[in-house]
C-alpha cells in the first residue's frame, strides 16, 4: 500500500504557527478537490438538491462535490433543503470565506459568485435546531419522498407509530462525490483532517464524521455497504444500528447521495438504501480534537470489477433537537471542521 503524507500526524498550533496554512495530502488520494479550492461559488443556507421536483441548481457547488439532506425549507412547493455548513480559509482564525467578497445570486439568493479567496478551503458543518416544515416532521417518509431519517440506534423500528422528535432517530446534512474503485485492490483507507472547537462541542446527542457506502446491486434496489467513523461527546454513548438492516429499515439508516453522477453532469442523484449492511462504525471523542488531527479507517471493500466507492462528510442532528418551531434562545447545535478527505485504495 502506498502511504499517504501527513497521515496520522497532529497538525497542531505548532505546525500552523510556522506554516501559516494547514498542509495537504498528495498522492494517491482518489477524491477530487479535496482541498475545495478549484472554484469559488458557495452556498448561502440552502440549496436546490432536485432529488424530488426536478430543480437543481448545482453551478455553484464546490467542484465534484454535492449536497443532500432532507430537511426542507418549503417542500413540496420547490423542495430546497438546507446545506448548513460554511467554507472557511485554511489558516487562522478560519474565516469563512464569503468575507473575502463575492455576489449573492440564484433565484432565490442561494450562494456567492466571485468570492476573492484562493487556496484550500475547511469545511465546517453543524444543524438547523429546527424541522421548518411539517413535510420535514415525518420520520418514515421515504420512498417516492427521500428520507428524513438516516440513522437510529440498534433497536429503533421506524414505521408509521414513529413520532417526530424521537431522540432514537437522527438526520443527516452531508457533502459527498463518488470514486471508481481500482479493479483488483479490496482494501480502502478513508478519512479527513477533523477538528471539534472547543467552544463549539456538540450538542449532547449529536455527532458527525466522515463514511463510506458501496452498492452493489448491479440494478436497483439498492444493496449498500456502510463504515463509518462517528465523532460524540466523550460523555455521550452512541448505541448505533450496525449488521444487517431489518426489512424495511435500510432506508432510515446512511440513505444519502448516489455514488453515480446521474441526470444532471454536476450532481449525484438520491439513493434510498434498500438492503442496508452497516459493516462497522468506529467512535471518537470529539474532545481530543481541538485541532486538526487526521481521524481513519480501513475496511475490505466487496469484490468485482466496475465498482464504484461513495465518501461524505457528514452532521447528524437527533431529532429530538429539531421541533417545527424552536425554542429562543435555542441551543446551539454545536460542530465539526473537515480539511483534506482523503480515500485510498490498496491490495
Amino acid at each position: 500500500m502506498a502511504n499517504v503524507t501527513g497521515i496520522g500526524t497532529n497538525l497542531g498550533l505548532n505546525n500552523f504557527a510556522k506554516e501559516g496554512r494547514l498542509r495537504s495530502i498528495t498522492g494517491t488520494n482518489a477524491l477530487q478537490n479535496p482541498l475545495l479550492d478549484a472554484d469559488n461559488g458557495y452556498p448561502i443556507g440552502f440549496v436546490y438538491n432536485g432529488q424530488l421536483s426536478g430543480n437543481s441548481d448545482t453551478s455553484f457547488y464546490p467542484q465534484h462535490w454535492s449536497p443532500n439532506s432532507g430537511v426542507y425549507i418549503d417542500a413540496p412547493s420547490s423542495y430546497r433543503s438546507v446545506a448548513p455548513c460554511f467554507h472557511n480559509t485554511n489558516y487562522r482564525p478560519y474565516d469563512d470565506t464569503a468575507k473575502f467578497g463575492g455576489t449573492p445570486s440564484g433565484d432565490p439568493e442561494s450562494h456567492l459568485d466571485g468570492i476573492n479567496y484562493s487556496g484550500g478551503r475547511i469545511r465546517k458543518m453543524y444543524g438547523q435546531g429546527t424541522a421548518f416544515t411539517s413535510f420535514t416532521a415525518n420520520p418514515d417518509r421515504t420512498y417516492p419522498n427521500y428520507p428524513v431519517t438516516h440513522c437510529t440506534t440498534a433497536t429503533k423500528t421506524v414505521n408509521g407509530t414513529t413520532t417526530w422528535e424521537d431522540d432514537e432517530c437522527w438526520s443527516k446534512y452531508e457533502w459527498t462525490q463518488g470514486v471508481s474503485i481500482p479493479d483488483g485492490l479490496n482494501t480502502c483507507t478513508f478519512g479527513a483532517y477533523i477538528r471539534c472547537p472547543s467552544n463549539d462541542l456538540f450538542r449532547e446527542l449529536n455527532f458527525g464524521g466522515v463514511y463510506v457506502w458501496q452498492d452493489i446491486a448491479s440494478t436497483p434496489p439498492s444493496n449498500v455497504y456502510i463504515n463509518s467513523i462517528a465523532v460524540k461527546r466523550a460523555a455521550t454513548t452512541l448505541n448505533l444500528r450496525t449488521g444487517s438492516c431489518p426489512s424495511g429499515q435500510g432506508a432510515f439508516n446512511w440513505s444519502g447521495n448516489s455514488e453515480d453522477l446521474t441526470g444532471f453532469p454536476s450532481r449525484y442523484g438520491g439513493r434510498w438504501n434498500d438492503t442496508c449492511f452497516i459493516q462497522s462504525i468506529t467512535y471518537k471523542d470529539a474532545e481530543d480534537y481541538p485541532d486538526f488531527i487526521a481521524v481513519e479507517k480501513t475496511f475490505t471493500l466487496q469484490s468485482g470489477t466496475g465498482r464504484r466507492l461513495g465518501f461524505g462528510t457528514y452532521f447528524m442532528e437527533n431529532q429530538s433537537y429539531m421541533p417545527i418551531t424552536p425554542p429562543s434562545p435555542n441551543p446551539l447545535s454545536g460542530s465539526i471542521e473537515f480539511y483534506n478527505p482523503f480515500v485510498i485504495f490498496s491490495s
